[in-house]
């Protein structure tokens, strides 16, 4: 029994070693959400600390625009992408934001969040951009999503794993 616990110990250590040098949030953050911060879309997770996890939010007002040249959502510092799109909607991935853009109401357009937006110490961050971190962040109603299931890193998980093998004892 302790060398399996042992075992799945440096595995979980080896998987932390191996993450990429972008820190993406999508590696190190759950959760993952579209809640309304101050009258605009934006991104709330649950992010890994050293030690702990911490709960953000990121309006991606500060993080994205709207390209009419050729209509899609792009990165961008401070690029005001909410007034050209709305109803926005996180896909079941956990990265990627669909919006609908209102000069034509047809049209959906995506924006790939994982390749802006990192984990800062357990806050998200889009360039210079920190986020939020208000008292009602964890219970802030969110936007209607595809990624309503529970949506945690595997590494996650497999720290879970450990936690419960290692009280079972």
């Amino acid at each position: 029994m302790k060398f399996t616990i042992a075992l799945i110990i440096a595995t979980v250590a080896t998987v932390a070693a191996l993450k990429p040098k972008f820190n993406g949030y999508d590696t190190t953050c759950g959760f993952a959400a579209l809640v309304e911060h101050n009258n605009h879309t934006a991104l709330r997770a649950i992010c890994e600390t050293s030690n702990t996890t911490q709960c953000s939010i990121l309006d991606l007002n500060n993080c994205f625009e709207w390209r009419q040249s050729n209509s899609n959502i792009m990165p961008k510092d401070k690029g005001g992408f909410g007034r050209y799109a709305n109803h926005c909607r996180l896909l079941s991935d956990g990265t990627t934001m669909t919006c609908q853009i209102l000069r034509d109401i047809y049209k959906l357009r995506d924006a790939f969040l994982e390749d802006t937006i990192s984990n800062d110490g357990g806050r998200l961050r889009c360039f210079d951009n920190l986020a939020d971190t208000p008292p009602d962040c964890a219970t802030r109603e969110a936007f209607p999503s595809e990624a309503q299931a529970l949506y945690l890193p595997w590494t996650m998980l497999l720290v879970l794993l450990v936690i419960i093998l290692v009280l079972n004892q």
